[in-house]
């Protein structure tokens, strides 16, 4: 099952795929459990745990995955497994902790190997040609999300060098992933272009991952340009493309929303969000806020009116505890 499963990029069917893996969760965790603690199975299997790498935070599974890969590097350090292995392990485990926002290990790991020993040590084992690729953007995704902007921008630059033979959903993931270094970089005309071509290659081919990160640049683009109405149409469509995507951690993409119902004046409406995000950041272990925006945000929303915040952090944080509870988290799209 985890073998026929495109865990690394967005597809038509990604939901449905993310949700048969973690409808099957225990299984799946008995299996890996078994890989991680056998260094000949590891070595057999290290690909397919480096491949699982979004999946843990997409499927609020981020601590599991952490556990696993914590045993699996335990494994490696007997030194029986392969280089290669280690090196794999090593970098998938840098990218859950950044995915956690535990920057100081996660950023120790994911630089424990400079571009050319993983060029030597793992791309030379890759089977599939892509995957180089794939990896790059993959880890620059990874410290992206755990505010590791520099270093995401160094792999994506890596990734996007060889886009030349890439299929088209590659080069969107690559494209949007580039968007989103470049405006944390301040490159803000770059990270729109990039955004807007990303947008046109993911809707012709329905790759929902890279429609989502597209949408998201384009609502921070509107934060920063003072358009809070804009931002909340494009934040519509990242949370939609997220949802496609199989995601449910939708912890980023709320708290995205209540810094622009925030920035708009809606101080019941940012709350509710905030509170949500914080309730689904919080039940899967992570620190809370997310956003470099969030505090400054919750602070003048609180300053306006403290009452109202009050209000909406009540019932955004029972909203939460009953979606999590029912597994309806597209009820929080346009609120």
């Amino acid at each position: 099952m985890l073998a026929q499963t495109p865990l690394l990029t967005g597809m038509p069917a990604s939901a449905s795929d993310l949700e048969r893996v973690d409808i099957d969760m225990q299984t799946v965790l008995d299996f890996l459990e078994s890989v991680v603690a056998a260094p000949g199975r590891l070595d057999e299997h290290a690909d397919l745990l480096e491949s699982l790498g979004p999946f843990w935070f997409l499927r609020r599974r981020l601590a599991d995955g952490i556990r696993l890969l914590r045993h699996a590097a335990a494994t490696c350090t007997t030194g029986a497994c392969t280089p290669r292995t280690t090196a794999v392990v090593t970098l998938s485990l840098g990218s859950a902790l950044a995915y956690s926002q535990s920057a100081e290990e996660a950023h120790e790991l994911l630089t424990s190997y400079t571009f050319d020993d993983v060029e030597r040590i793992v791309v030379a084992g890759d089977r599939d040609p892509e995957r180089r690729t794939i990896r790059l953007a993959s880890l620059a995704l990874a410290a992206w999300v755990g505010d590791d902007h520099a270093l995401a921008g160094d792999y994506v630059a890596r990734a996007a060098a060889s886009l030349s033979s890439a299929s088209d959903g590659i080069v969107a993931l690559v494209t949007a992933t580039s968007a989103l270094c470049e405006l944390v970089a301040g490159e803000m005309a770059a990270s729109l272009e990039h955004a807007h071509t990303a947008l046109a290659l993911s809707t012709e081919r329905a790759d929902p991952l890279a429609m989502h990160l597209a949408a998201v640049v384009m609502g921070i683009g509107s934060l920063f340009d003072g358009d809070p109405r804009m931002g909340l149409r494009w934040n519509d469509q990242a949370f939609r493309a997220y949802l496609d995507a199989g995601g449910v951690q939708i912890c980023d993409t709320v708290e995205q929303r209540g810094n622009h119902l925030a920035a708009g004046g809606e101080i019941t409406r940012a709350a509710h969000s905030f509170a949500v995000s914080r309730a689904y950041a919080t039940d899967a272990g992570m620190d809370w806020p997310r956003l470099p925006f969030t505090h400054d945000a919750i602070r003048g929303c609180r300053d306006k009116d403290n009452a109202g915040f009050e209000a909406g952090w009540r019932t955004g944080s029972a909203a939460a505890r009953e979606a999590m509870r029912t597994g309806d988290h597209e009820r929080f799209v346009g609120m």
